[in-house]
């Protein structure tokens, strides 16, 4: 396998602060894929503009806004080369990335190969997020452990055999799921300390607050709450959730970070809440497996 073989993913969304840098890195990576693909899902902010300016990558567009899940299925309905890699747009990659991908998915014979990223802390949003939502990264590589996925290499072929991302997962936690279920299958995933990137994504405290909130709904947990049952079940959890990061803080003396996990519990449940409101009364049946187009049928 060589850079030929591979396609570079960006999915995209309201990234106009970070996608510049993001695609300037990719341009001067040695040796570069074959191609650049960029799926934009329905940004309103000046991304789009962006990438019409970019002369070096492949655009799609979603004109409403689907989830990173159904973004990067649409990215692996129009991947035809054996490799496919993807690259967050608030993740800088240095220039030996791919080469660093390329020789890890060979010499250790796996399917999947995930990348470390170190945070780049301005704010104190920044250093909440780093503090509370960082991934679990390790300084020795480990197998079949899913980590992250905000920059990865694997088969084509390993990602269409289990249908792509699973599009329950809409703002988060979407590539450790597409792992766990690579992992499940039989294919093999490695974690390497040695692809380093840097996160670029600055974060207000509020800001900060919402991902945390996102990586909290997974649906093995319930997903975001429809009804107001929901609302309560998930009161005590937004407490409790609220609590571990007070702890948190308290531990490792971030107390200048305590009002922001303070504020954790209120803010989850507005959030909570305006999902509920923005139902307009649809309720969907949680019973019922969530509905995806095959991506055979994707590719036609």
């Amino acid at each position: 396998m060589d850079t030929d073989d591979v396609t570079l993913v960006v999915p995209c969304y309201n990234v106009e602060s970070t996608l510049p840098h993001v695609l300037e890195s990719i341009d001067q990576l040695a040796p570069s894929p074959a191609t650049v693909l960029c799926v934009d899902d329905g940004s309103t902010d000046g991304t789009r503009e962006i990438l019409r300016d970019h002369h070096g990558s492949r655009h799609i567009r979603h004109e409403e806004n689907r989830g990173l899940s159904a973004t990067l299925n649409t990215a692996l309905s129009h991947v035809s080369t054996p490799l496919f890699a993807k690259v967050d747009a608030d993740l800088v990659v240095p220039s030996n990335w791919l080469a660093i991908m390329l020789r890890e998915l060979k010499e250790n014979e796996v399917d999947l190969v995930q990348g470390f990223f170190r945070e780049d802390v301005t704010t104190l949003g920044d250093k909440w997020r780093a503090l509370h939502t960082y991934p679990d990264f390790s300084s020795k590589p480990r197998l079949n452990y899913p980590i992250n996925g905000s920059n990865i290499l694997a088969y084509t072929d390993a990602l269409r055999d289990i249908d792509g991302w699973d599009e329950r997962y809409q703002r988060a936690n979407d590539d450790v799921n597409l792992m766990q279920r690579l992992v499940y299958n039989g294919y093999n995933i490695y974690y390497s300390p040695d692809v380093e990137s840097t996160h670029i994504r600055t974060d207000t405290w509020k800001d900060a607050l919402r991902a945390a909130w996102a990586y909290s709904k997974v649906p093995m947990l319930g997903g975001e709450p429809t009804q107001f049952s929901d609302l309560l079940s998930w009161i005590p959890k937004n407490i409790y959730l609220s609590i571990l990061s007070l702890k948190t803080d308290h531990r490792n003396r971030a107390y200048v970070l305590m009002w922001i996990s303070f504020l954790r519990a209120i803010y989850h449940t507005v959030w909570d809440l305006e999902c509920i409101l923005n139902q307009d009364g649809k309720v969907p049946d949680r019973k019922q497996e969530i509905q995806k187009i095959p991506l055979s049928e994707r590719m036609r």
